[in-house]
């Protein structure tokens, strides 16, 4: 995008993009619409994450800087499950699943 359309830049410049403005009702239609495979690593990690602070009944410093970091790295390197045997590792590990 040239500078001159920039984000920043003040008001809408001749040639720079315009978004057209789009409701929370159509988000919700096209969601509905998305064929998604429910298998896909980023789909069944995601939900863990969230889970992870919602089961917090307070953020201290320790599960913030651990959740970032755990946020952060995973974002760019998404891991692929070969296998999805969470429960037979977690035994093995000697933690409930």
């Amino acid at each position: 995008m040239p500078e001159r359309c920039h984000v920043r830049s003040p008001g809408l410049r001749p040639g720079c993009p315009v978004m057209r403005k789009v409701t929370i009702d159509e988000i919700l239609r096209a969601e509905r619409d998305l064929d998604l495979d429910r298998s896909d690593t980023y789909l069944v990690s995601y939900p863990h994450f969230v889970r992870f602070f919602q089961d917090l009944k307070r953020i201290t410093e320790h599960n913030l800087i651990v959740g970032a970091n755990m946020v952060y790295g995973w974002m760019p390197t998404i891991l692929d499950y070969k296998a999805r045997d969470f429960a037979g590792v977690t035994a093995l590990l000697g933690v409930s699943g």
